[in-house]
């Protein structure tokens, strides 16, 4: 494909959505996710890459997402003084979220999201911003090629979506220093799944070495 896309085409395991790579970046997947996950990552660029997650959308329609957006960027802008711009757009014939974001010194990233059939997906692509723009014609060109493949989820499926989304959202605010809302997403997790042992383990974990 010009040298820009991988002629392999990767589908998800998980049945959730396919995408053509960019030509010599590296896949990475997820196999112990629930949900539909993959980083292709590009291998001549230090922490450059697409990263995909699919799952069941924890919001009731497209304006409840935008909204959940919104707080979580003035978060961002206020804790790592990131500069974020956001436009409503389509994608895959849907309305979709496309915001553009950078962290001084570390990282720029545009991020699309949108909810198909119940399921939400978010696509990343991600570079420091001194290789940002020298990789993005690929990584716009597998973002074309990607297509969503949604599916009915039992409850048993919902439940471990929820749970992961959780799980991976508390680390990330822990690695940043909020234990205190990982704390709350570790409980949201245990509200609706009090057995969960990896949970638990979270919670221990930061409650021991809370400040």
């Amino acid at each position: 494909m010009n040298n820009i896309l991988s002629n392999k085409v990767y589908s998800d395991p998980k049945g959730f959505f396919t995408i053509n790579p960019p030509d010599g970046w590296n896949v990475q997947d997820f196999p112990s996710d629930p949900r539909g996950k993959v980083k292709i990552l590009c291998n001549s660029a230090q922490n450059t890459m697409l990263q995909v997650i699919a799952q069941s959308s924890p919001f009731d329609d497209f304006e409840a997402l935008v909204r959940n957006s919104e707080l979580e960027q003035d978060n961002l802008k206020t804790k790592y003084n990131a500069t974020i711009t956001t436009e409503r757009c389509t994608f895959d014939n849907v309305p979709a979220l496309r915001a553009n974001m950078t962290f001084p010194g570390r990282l720029k990233q545009m991020h699309i999201s949108f909810i198909l059939g119940g399921i939400l997906y978010n696509i990343v692509y991600g570079a420091p911003p001194s290789e940002y723009d020298a990789h993005f014609n690929k990584a716009q060109a597998s973002i074309d090629s990607f297509v969503a493949t949604p599916k009915n989820l039992s409850a048993e499926e919902e439940l471990k979506h929820f749970v992961a989304t959780r799980i991976r959202t508390a680390k990330l605010n822990i690695e940043i220093g909020d234990k205190k809302r990982a704390i709350e997403l570790v409980d949201e997790g245990l509200h609706r799944s009090p057995d969960d042992k990896t949970l638990l383990e979270l919670r221990q974990k930061i409650t021991d070495n809370r400040d």
